[in-house]
């Protein structure tokens, strides 16, 4: 997840693989499915190919596995922005923000909102933007962690500078 979050995908991948063998061996929980949507989230981001997210995401439904569900459709969302999928962005972003809100997980709420924020602003949509946006600013006034307060201003700083 580190090396996710430091767009080290290929490094990730080497991870997931252990995660996947670790899985294989727990039959039973979310690990497998975890294991195969980041190694397919991995792939995505290295290839630009989603063919292989369907699937993983699905088995973590099936599982309810809400925290790791909303963690992999976030940073999903943001490829598929990277990649000017704004549809599909949006729609990975709302399914997270809905089990962000259920676990009360501020950090990956705020993520779920910036991800929202920017496919609007791509979409030129600023009024639902600005929404995303307000809602960052409420979060950043509570109990987020600091690489969620980081990604927001980094992500919202590339934007303005954009625009």
């Amino acid at each position: 997840m580190i090396e996710i979050e430091r767009s080290r995908y290929d490094q990730a991948q080497l991870h997931c693989q252990q995660l996947l063998n670790i899985g294989e061996k727990l039959r039973e929980g979310s690990e497998a499915p975890f294991a195969k949507a980041l190694q397919a989230l991995c792939h995505y981001a290295t290839t630009y190919d989603d063919s292989q997210l369907s699937e993983p995401l699905q088995q973590l439904r099936v599982a309810d596995a809400k925290h790791r569900l909303a963690y992999t459709l976030t940073r999903t969302a943001l490829v598929d922005i990277e990649l000017g999928k704004t549809a599909i962005a949006i729609n990975h972003a709302k399914e997270a923000l809905k089990y962000t809100e259920l676990l009360d997980r501020p950090s990956e709420k705020m993520l779920a909102h910036i991800a929202l924020a920017l496919a609007h602003q791509q979409t030129n949509n600023p009024v639902v933007s600005q929404k995303h946006i307000l809602a960052i600013s409420e979060l950043n006034k509570s109990t987020v962690a600091n690489w969620a307060r980081n990604r927001a201003a980094s992500l919202l700083q590339s934007t303005h500078t954009k625009h």
